[in-house]
């Protein structure tokens, strides 16, 4: 298996650079957001 850093590197190179792919990453909901999603979604 390689390590998330050699497959960070492949994929900026693929995505024109690091700063382009971390556009295209997800960005982590806040606490206040994860609180607001019923017990329902979590399984969805």
């Amino acid at each position: 298996m390689r390590p998330f850093d050699d497959l960070f590197a492949i994929s900026a190179e693929r995505k024109g650079g690091a700063d382009a792919l971390e556009a295209l990453l997800t960005k982590p909901k806040s606490i206040a957001d994860l609180v607001q999603i019923s017990g329902g979604r979590w399984l969805g």
